[in-house]
């Protein structure tokens, strides 16, 4: 689905040149929920942030299907303030030219209920809570269906109940066929992962559940 190719990533801060990923090399495969952690500052986030394309990488390929990915440009965007939540979900489905606007509606209205949010639909950012507005980003990353799901602390702002319904819904999506990444701090994922990965030595490696 998704391949790290001897990928190399370092910063420099004050003069000093800090490696983070040295000649990484991984294939993350369809129908799977991996979980990456790692102790912090071991680069977790420089991985997701890698394989989303949010990074430039010193040397080496990110494969995508067994294309190269260097010539792709990908943007972030964060909840725009002046939109509703159920208009931020929507917000992805205008490059599709042939979606009419009561289809997208009715997607994002359903996703919205899908992470626990069909009353706050009609709600701005501001009068949402940290945790809400997480989840309003769940579910606009969801609304176009695509195949690899990239999650760097999907559940952070979450208390416990809502990070297992989460959990469990990006566990459905796994059984789906999708390719499931999450990077968190927490270790709840341990439970629903199909595999383990931690980064360690500038590395990733996998771990025995």
């Amino acid at each position: 689905m998704i391949e790290l190719k001897n990928v190399k990533k370092s910063y420099v801060k004050k003069r000093k040149q800090i490696e983070v990923l040295n000649g990484v090399s991984y294939k993350f495969k369809a129908n799977t929920f991996y979980y990456i952690n790692g102790k912090s500052g071991a680069g977790k986030s420089t991985v997701i942030q890698t394989l989303g394309l949010l990074l430039k990488i010193d040397d080496g390929a990110i494969l995508l299907k067994g294309k190269d990915t260097s010539k792709l440009i990908f943007q972030s965007y964060y909840l725009n303030p002046y939109m509703t939540a159920i208009e931020n979900v929507m917000l992805p489905t205008y490059v599709d030219n042939d979606m009419t606007d009561s289809e997208r509606t009715k997607k994002a209205g359903k996703l919205l209920q899908q992470v626990g949010l069909e009353t706050r639909a009609e709600h701005y950012p501001k009068e949402l809570s940290g945790g809400e507005q997480q989840r309003v980003a769940i579910a606009r990353a969801l609304i176009n269906n695509p195949n690899i799901i990239l999650a760097d602390e999907p559940t952070g702002s979450l208390d416990p109940e809502n990070e297992e319904e989460i959990l469990k819904y990006l566990k459905r999506l796994r059984d789906l066929g999708k390719c499931v990444i999450v990077v968190s701090h927490s270790k709840a994922p341990e439970n629903y992962a199909d595999i383990i990965l931690k980064i360690e030595n500038h590395n990733i490696v996998e771990v025995k559940k």
